[in-house]
């Protein structure tokens, strides 16, 4: 995920393995990486997970309605 002249948030969607990484893009070619290291770490990264799937489910759901355009590429949502 990336805003523009901001941030870049980089994982792997399924399975999510806990590595993430928030990169500002102020600070170029470097990264944080969030850890997976206590409860409420470990429960905002489910909630994280949820909402990235949601989010590419209605992003799917408005490409097939036609009122948000596709990308180029083609970009699969887990099941």
């Amino acid at each position: 995920m990336h805003a523009p002249e901001f941030w870049s948030v980089v994982f792997p969607v399924d399975p999510l393995t806990g590595l993430i990484l928030v990169c500002a893009d102020d600070l170029q070619d470097h990264c944080m990486e969030v850890y997976d290291d206590g409860h409420k770490t470990g429960k905002a990264i489910d909630g994280f997970r949820y909402r990235v799937l949601e989010a590419l489910k209605n992003r799917s759901e408005r490409i097939a309605k036609g009122t948000v355009r596709a990308d180029p590429w083609t970009l699969e949502p887990p099941a």
